[in-house]
């Protein structure tokens, strides 16, 4: 996929602002808060995928609405056009070509993006929450069909949970529950074995995808550690949803569902010998970030392994490039994107310090809130050795 230009309106900091992106390889360049992560946002939602914020929360201040606005092409040589705009009171609406989009699960994908930020440590000692969102984002952009699985699998859960509260309590001494009741805990019994058959075809996509980033990571682990005693290892650690049934009566007590796929984990472990320990503990800081992007990078792999993926390979974002923190991280990096340079990758890159190689270069001021200021990128290529 390849991007021309893309047009904020009242989305964050940026009032009004017009990005020219026709070039293989962009830096973008500006002091902190000028609204390098904002651009790289506005083009993973206005491609059709979502971000962790509240869409309340990225209007910018006084307005009340936010719309971007986007040229891509895909393989094929027309140009298209992209539009998201969301209201606080209309909701949010996405247009492909001037013609609404009817379902987001179908349409993720059709223009893929590749965000990779420095907090790609998350691997081995953040919050699960964040690999699961990840593992999630990439299968869903490889099968439209794990998107709608997902999707439904959430909505079940979250009607089961509703149920959990208002679900009959026996107290002694109490009357036996009414048909009402005992209508809610047969529609239990029927929530908790619909989510246990989804949820086990959830986990077979993710087993699947957790073999194929294993299968890929010797030869990076290499290329990010050097010669080393240390092998890592990715394992994936699923829920068991086979005794769902018999925590019911606890789950009554607290009120939501203990156990389904949101409480998956992925876990790297470090082999030394015949020990083998938690990467959380037996990693530097530096060595959990390349731990991190090595992972990042297999992913990268298994995509571009897909027929369709070639001849339409994502956008590469990268934000704040130099933020990285560990020079052997940064140095693979760096031969990374310029492999993925050859291989026709449009790549936008932020930072204070741009990647090595020739980069077109967009600065930022730190006046970006002027409602009328326009930015575009600079017919002189910043060269970096």
């Amino acid at each position: 996929m390849r991007l021309r230009w893309i047009r904020f309106r009242n989305f964050r900091g940026f009032r009004q602002a017009h990005f020219s992106l026709d070039a293989p390889r962009i830096f973008l360049h500006g002091p902190n808060g000028s609204g390098k992560t904002t651009l790289l946002e506005g083009i993973v939602l206005v491609c059709g995928d979502r971000l962790p914020h509240p869409l309340a929360e990225l209007i910018s201040a006084g307005a009340s609405y936010l719309e971007i606005e986007a040229l891509c092409r895909r393989h094929t040589s027309q140009w298209e056009h992209l539009r998201y705009f969301y209201d606080r009171k209309q909701g949010s609406l996405l247009q492909w070509n001037h013609k609404t989009v009817p379902s987001l699960r179908r349409f993720y994908g059709t223009f893929p993006v590749w965000l990779i930020t420095p907090a790609v440590s998350f691997w081995a000692s953040g919050p699960p929450e964040e690999r699961r969102r990840t593992i999630d984002r990439l299968l869903a952009l490889v099968y439209p069909e794990y998107r709608e699985l997902l999707s439904y699998y959430m909505q079940i859960l979250e009607a089961r949970n509703t149920l959990l509260r208002q679900t009959f309590h026996p107290e002694p001494k109490q009357p036996p529950p009414s048909p009402h009741q005992q209508q809610h805990e047969r529609l239990l019994i029927h929530y908790t074995r619909y989510l246990q058959a989804k949820g086990k075809q959830i986990q077979a996509y993710r087993q699947q995808l957790t073999q194929a980033i294993q299968s890929r990571l010797t030869a990076i682990w290499q290329a990010l550690f050097g010669p080393s005693n240390k092998t890592l290892t990715l394992q994936y650690v699923p829920a068991n949803l086979d005794q769902w049934e018999e925590k019911i009566p606890r789950e009554k007590e607290v009120g939501y569902s203990l156990t389904g796929i949101q409480r998956d984990d992925w876990q790297i472990h470090v082999v030394l010998g015949r020990e083998t320990h938690s990467a959380r503990y037996a990693l530097s800081r530096g060595e959990k970030i390349r731990a991190g992007l090595g992972v990042m990078l297999a992913l990268w792999q298994w995509v571009k392994s897909f027929p369709r993926f070639q001849k339409n390979p994502p956008v590469v974002l990268v934000d704040d490039w130099d933020a990285f923190q560990d020079r052997q991280a940064l140095h693979t990096l760096g031969q990374w994107l310029s492999r993925s340079l050859d291989q026709d990758v449009q790549v936008i890159v932020t930072g204070q310090t741009s990647p090595p190689g020739h980069w077109h270069k967009i600065t930022l001021p730190q006046n970006v809130r002027n409602p009328e200021q326009t930015f575009s990128v600079s017919p002189k290529k910043a060269h970096q050795p």
